[in-house]
């Protein structure tokens, strides 16, 4: 009887799965936003630091369920959320997150509307008498 119930109890096991952890991944545009990337799952707090030259990151070790993912840049990088659904033991590739508030969005590209030499024409005074001195 004793072999019996230890049996059952194994065969009683065995029918549970464990749930297998999945993944998080993508792509911060720009790369150099230096960007951290971050959810909570449970107490814990799962992040990855976006790789600087591709901005790629991936964090593994998420359970299945629904986050928010928060992806901090760096200034004047904006911080965006998203939220991401995570199958049981799949990774979830979210693309690519482009961040707002760098230089291009600040129109600050090129010259930053600076041409020629500013606006600064001639000799910038009179080379006459020097202001009558």
């Amino acid at each position: 009887m004793k072999y019996l119930l230890l049996a059952g109890m194994a065969s009683g096991l065995l029918a549970f799965t464990a749930a297998q952890e999945g993944s998080i991944s993508g792509t911060v545009t720009p790369a150099e936003s230096a960007a951290v990337v971050w959810t909570v799952a449970g107490s814990d707090t799962l992040k990855a630091a976006a790789d600087a030259t591709t901005g790629a990151f991936e964090i593994t070790g998420v359970p299945a369920g629904d986050y928010t993912l928060t992806i901090d840049g760096a200034d004047p990088y904006a911080d965006t959320t998203l939220t991401v659904t995570v199958e049981d033991g799949q990774a979830t590739d979210v693309g690519e997150i482009e961040l707002s508030g760098g230089a291009a969005d600040a129109g600050l590209e090129g010259d930053a509307g600076l041409e020629g030499d500013g606006g600064l024409e001639g000799d910038a005074g009179d080379a006459g008498d020097a202001g009558g001195f």
